[in-house]
């Protein structure tokens, strides 16, 4: 049986489903990006795409050729950006390739062909995936994502006289105790804090050389992960540790524990409360 392909649908294939992931990749990558050149980048691939047939090339030369053309569409995506970034871009951009391709062919054999839908352009397939996931983002962002905020709270840190804002996750796991000054512990990120510290203080902290710190009650505090690894972390009695919640702030009698990683990969979290902290001295802000 002869299988007919018109030109217009290889070029509307290629474009969109190039547009598609290209976008996806500098999202995964979390990059900024030209809609523009994302666009002129679609349409060299399905100009391309158009001569592709003609060039009949055997099974490594196929490789190596498509291979190279998607690094010279996404060199043409990200155009002015350093090398590191466009080979991100690149490997992006193979990988959700290599998974779009396996979904269709896989969706292709085991469906759209017995429905009678395998002669609708592969495009049409990639623009309607596009709006699914667009919506559950959408979705997402508007019903679910505003309950996390009712466990972030404006907080308020004193080091050496020195106040720094802080947005602090409420963890319901994170029920540490200082054993040695039996307060809670507030777990704070130490890059969003170094301004507190004298440039001493800091290296020092890095090093580990903590008796050499003019912190107050300055120790290790030792503790057990969830896997049952044994860890100690930094720990010291800020001048003052405040939460704000509702119009009102609360003083909170506590130590911090220092963590040299960050918290969090994703949301903008400079410290994690626990539940036994929110009992605290409530006064009018």
């Amino acid at each position: 049986m002869i299988h007919y392909t018109y030109i217009e649908t290889v070029v509307f294939d290629n474009f969109v489903i190039t547009f598609i992931l290209l976008l996806l990749s500098f999202h995964i990558v979390k990059m900024s990006y030209s809609k523009w050149k994302i666009i002129l980048a679609s349409i060299f691939a399905c100009t391309i795409s158009v001569f592709y047939p003609f060039l009949q090339l055997v099974s490594i030369y196929t490789f190596i050729y498509k291979i190279s053309l998607g690094f010279i569409i996404c060199f043409i995506a990200s155009f002015n950006k350093s090398i590191r970034e466009i080979f991100k871009i690149y490997f992006a951009f193979i990988l959700l390739t290599c998974l779009f391709g396996g979904v269709y062919y896989a969706l292709y054999y085991s469906f759209l062909v017995y429905v009678g839908l395998d002669t609708i352009p592969l495009g049409f397939f990639g623009i309607f995936i596009f709006i699914i996931a667009r919506l559950i983002v959408k979705l997402f962002k508007k019903y679910l994502q505003p309950i996390t905020s009712d466990f972030s709270y404006n907080c308020e840190l004193t080091i050496n006289n020195k106040k720094i804002p802080l947005r602090a996750f409420l963890d319901t796991g994170n029920m540490l105790v200082d054993k040695v000054l039996s307060k809670p512990v507030v777990v704070v990120q130490l890059s969003s804090i170094k301004e507190a510290f004298s440039k001493s203080d800091y290296i020092n902290i890095l090093k580990k050389d903590i008796e050499k710190t003019n912190l107050s009650h300055v120790h290790y505090l030792e503790y057990c992960t969830i896997e049952g690894k044994n860890k100690s972390l930094l720990s010291f009695k800020p001048d003052q540790f405040v939460i704000y919640e509702k119009g009102k702030k609360k003083e909170v009698d506590c130590v911090i524990g220092i963590s040299t990683s960050a918290l969090f990969s994703k949301q903008n979290y400079q410290a994690l409360l626990g539940l036994n902290m929110l009992g605290g001295k409530t006064c009018n802000v």
